[in-house]
């Protein structure tokens, strides 16, 4: 009993030691840096986020002063530096109100985190993720900056509400992720080819720069991690009091459903971005990056649909977009697509001539392919020559596989673009 005492005043009652090691008078050591130390009297303050202190260390005192007017009759506050509810309760015991630090924690799983520790590895030691790389010297930073440092733990990271004092939203965006975060994330979701296409370790916001296939990947990611982490909350309601009963379940009902509207709100928000970039309610997307399913089925040259939805039902028994999502398909029927699109460009060097004579190509359709090319590929462009990549046996046996099906499909078609003879394996591959 008397060590959980001890404890639990060490815990909810000592300030850092690094505090002392301001005054220019105390010399504090490594070992000491990370130590706890307890100021009887002082630590009776309780906190505010508004408040704004001063510490004042001397060899004979310590002195907190307010840096606001305070009348007579004023309780004098402390600021423990921002602190979400989760961290009042494990470390105080009690929660805020609007508590404008308050946030929702979020972690990358084990996978993507071992796949981001091995990019990060081959890194310059100056690279970003690390405070060193934001230029701040240690004692410049303040207590209230701590929260908006980038988190040194990889996979780890934060996102929280915008609030004014009103608890209004101001007009700039409604949440922002904790530095590194999005870095992390998209470095966890990017292809071999978009590394260092993503976000930058001090993004904080999903849709501020120019949207790329890795941001909405990373996005579209987040925001199912954001769903299932909201699912997990609300599936434990029928084993929770309808009312608190004591301080411990109130501060726990205000916990929940302060994490449960960070999570709605940030979730609403995101998928209501993305919707709006890939114009849901349109013809064609806002954003000319994009391209949707029921585009590249309706927008074309009459022969290459006819070849593509032959292609998608010969490979998915089905061309109907709906159904292709329902299947988890939606990846392999773009592939398909590109495949189509690159037969039907001209081949390679000047001295041939395109497989046949046919219209060309949506003038949008082609400018998000060049687009593509010139984000994604090697600096070879359409027209020129196409890099090459080298395919494995068994990469190239199970397309031959594939393409003798799809030929086999197209062969009603004399049209077809897979019955020339030059549109071959070694072509796509």
């Amino acid at each position: 009993e008397i060590y959980k005492w001890a404890a639990t005043v060490i815990q909810s009652r000592s300030f850092p030691a690094s505090a002392i090691a301001s005054s220019h008078r105390f010399n504090m050591t490594s070992e000491l840096d990370g130590s706890p130390v307890l100021l009887p009297g002082l630590d009776i303050l309780n906190h505010s986020p508004a408040a704004k202190v001063t510490w004042q260390w001397t060899k004979e005192a310590c002195s907190i002063l307010s840096d606001q007017q305070l009348s007579r009759g004023t309780e004098i506050l402390n600021n423990y530096a921002p602190k979400s509810n989760e961290e009042l309760i494990m470390g105080y015991g009690f929660s805020l109100f609007r508590n404008p630090s308050d946030h929702c924690n979020l972690a990358l799983g084990a996978m993507a985190v071992a796949h981001i520790n091995g990019v990060l590895s081959q890194r310059p030691a100056s690279t970003p993720l690390q405070h060193a790389a934001l230029d701040i010297e240690p004692s410049a930073v303040k207590p209230h900056q701590v929260a908006d440092l980038p988190n040194p733990i990889i996979g780890v990271g934060w996102v929280r509400l915008i609030h004014n004092n009103t608890g209004e939203k101001e007009n700039r965006p409604e949440y922002l992720f904790s530095p590194g975060f999005l870095e992390q994330a998209s470095i966890a979701f990017a292809n071999a080819r978009e590394h260092g296409r993503g976000f930058m370790s001090t993004d904080t916001t999903l849709f501020a720069g120019p949207a790329t296939r890795n941001k909405l990947h990373t996005a579209c990611a987040i925001a199912m991690i954001l769903q299932k982490q909201q699912s997990d909350l609300t599936s434990s309601y029928d084993h929770l009091p309808r009312w608190p009963n004591n301080q411990r379940q109130f501060h726990a009902a205000r916990y929940r459903r302060g994490q449960l509207l960070i999570l709605r709100t940030v979730t609403d928000s995101i998928l209501t971005s993305l919707r709006f970039l890939a114009g849901l309610d349109t013809s064609w997307p806002r954003d000319k990056r994009l391209l949707r399913l029921e585009h590249i089925l309706k927008a074309g040259p009459k022969e290459f649909l006819i070849d593509f939805r032959a292609v998608l039902h010969v490979g998915f028994g089905t061309r109907n977009a709906e159904k292709i999502r329902q299947q988890m398909l939606l990846d392999s029927a773009f592939t398909l697509w590109l495949c189509g699109i690159w037969l039907w460009m001209p081949l390679e060097t000047k001295s041939e001539r395109p497989l046949s004579d046919r219209p060309a190509l949506p003038t949008r359709t082609a400018d998000w392919v060049n687009l593509m090319h010139r984000t994604y590929g090697d600096e070879s462009k359409i027209g020129q020559r196409w890099a090459k990549i080298p395919a494995s046996e068994e990469g190239r046996s199970l397309a031959e596989s594939c393409y003798n099906i799809i030929r086999a499909a197209a062969s009603k078609n004399p049209r077809s673009i897979y019955n020339d003879p030059r549109a071959d394996v070694d072509r796509l591959l």
